[in-house]
């Protein structure tokens, strides 16, 4: 192959994990369907991350938020917002068949003093769960390894579950 996927898996995974999502979120609302979806994305003037923000209507950065938030929350937390579930896929049972290391393992944590250095890569996520009962209110403080605000780059989101 000597198109955009040299070593052949870039459609699968990640993106694919995406495309999947926007299509069971957003699908419906065109005509055809998933079908009228995938051709508003390949029909666009736009490329890349223009495109997908042009043909859903929503910033790119919200959809990453969601998305990223769907990767832990689709069933596993009873309830939480049909914006972070993959209608047609139940990842928790999908991640039970694969190798350990290849699951999504969140830092559990519990409402107190707790001090995580990790280094998150360009284009990844950190999960923490962070629960317990019977406590005051709560404040999560997130810094860079100097004690300092992150990069305008980086951003940082919550899923409350109760």
């Amino acid at each position: 192959n000597t198109g955009p996927c040299l070593s052949g898996r870039e459609p699968y995974g990640v993106p694919w994990s995406f495309l999947r999502w926007l299509s069971d979120q957003y699908g419906s609302q065109f005509p055809l369907g998933e079908k009228g979806l995938h051709q508003a994305l390949i029909d666009n003037a736009f490329s890349g991350f223009a495109t997908i923000s042009d043909v859903i209507g929503q910033p790119m950065e919200s959809l990453l938020v969601q998305w990223s938030a769907m990767l832990y929350a689709d069933d596993r937390i009873p309830g939480v917002d049909e914006k972070l579930t993959m209608k047609s896929w139940n990842l928790v049972s999908i991640e039970s068949g694969i190798v350990e290391s290849g699951r999504l393992a969140p830092r559990l944590r519990t409402f107190g003093t707790f001090n995580d250095p990790i280094l998150v890569r360009g284009g990844s996520t950190a999960y923490f769960v962070v629960s317990g009962a019977s406590r005051p209110a709560t404040g999560i403080r997130v810094r860079d390894a100097g004690d300092g605000p992150l990069p305008g780059i980086m951003r940082v989101w919550v899923v409350r579950a109760q």
